[in-house]
């Protein structure tokens, strides 16, 4: 796998793996994501979070995977930081009402460092520096629909997503792809002009911990400026309140503004900036983190 800290170059990309990892002291679910050239911790358990954090290193290292994410209960945290992880984050309520911080490990080095954090970093205090905009509460546009996706709905959402992305953080310009995901764990919200997809979002759910982040969100260039997305994460936060998801959370490109001011005026607050975290249009991007 490259270890490009920009993203851009031609390696084929192997499909991402789910590994239950068994050891003395503890067990561990893991994402190889191989997209994202990142490891991510899904589940963990056991009392020997050293030697956890360890073994992660190892595993991402031996894989060429560039970054490690471990979101964790506030009372492990301080054994992740002796062993050189850093907290990039923090999720109030992730793991059934109790926090988790949002801790990483860089395997690259070089992915450490941000190219563009000082320009991220104007824009996020320019969206923080102004007054919440309240939502109108008018009705979405009368040629205009929305609803939850279905089966169906898989290739046009796939269509509607290749326009607008070359490259993201996972097989989402799959089409088969997200009807999978839409059958266990994903609830997409779509806004159709004469049936066509021109915007969604989605809620990634999970289920166990009762959390679910707002994600993949994407309108098409001629229905922008219509505050699309903001119907799209009202009506899957109505359906996360339904099924007693209680911790939303939604990661945003830190270099856009647009995206984050969203999420600002729609009452989430900003927690925290994941370095180099995401392959969308190409390149690494840099994540903000909003928790509603």
């Amino acid at each position: 796998m490259c270890q490009s800290t920009t993203g851009n170059c031609n390696c084929p990309v192997k499909e991402d793996r789910l590994e239950v990892h068994k050891r003395e002291g503890f067990e561990t679910q893991l994402c190889l994501d191989f997209i994202n050239n990142r490891l991510k911790v899904k589940s963990y358990s056991g009392s020997n979070m050293p030697e956890l954090a360890r073994y992660l290193i190892d595993v991402a290292a031996n894989n060429e995977l560039g970054k490690i994410l471990f979101n964790v209960r506030e009372r492990d945290a301080l054994e992740l930081k002796a062993e050189g992880y850093i907290l990039e984050g923090k999720y109030p309520s992730f793991f059934n009402g109790v926090t988790a911080l949002g801790y990483s490990y860089f395997v690259d080095q070089a992915r450490r460092e941000s190219r563009y954090w000082s320009n991220e970093e104007e824009i996020l205090q320019s969206i923080l520096g102004k007054p919440r905009k309240e939502s109108s509460g008018r009705s979405l546009p009368g040629e205009l629909s929305m609803r939850v996706a279905v089966s169906d709905d898989a290739k046009p959402l796939a269509q509607l997503y290749r326009k607008i992305f070359s490259t993201y953080p996972s097989p989402l310009l799959d089409s088969g792809y997200i009807e999978e995901v839409m059958t266990s764990h994903v609830l997409f919200a779509v806004v159709f002009k004469d049936d066509v997809p021109v915007s969604a979002a989605s809620a990634d759910m999970d289920i166990k911990n009762g959390n679910a982040e707002i994600t993949d969100c994407a309108t098409l260039p001629d229905y922008r400026g219509q505050g699309l997305l903001t119907y799209l994460i009202r009506f899957l936060e109505k359906e996360m309140d339904s099924r007693n998801i209680g911790c939303l959370y939604s990661l945003a490109r830190a270099g856009s503004y647009g995206m984050n001011a969203s999420l600002y005026n729609l009452g989430y607050s900003f927690s925290g900036r994941f370095i180099n975290n995401c392959h969308i249009g190409g390149r690494y991007e840099d994540m903000n983190l909003w928790i509603r």
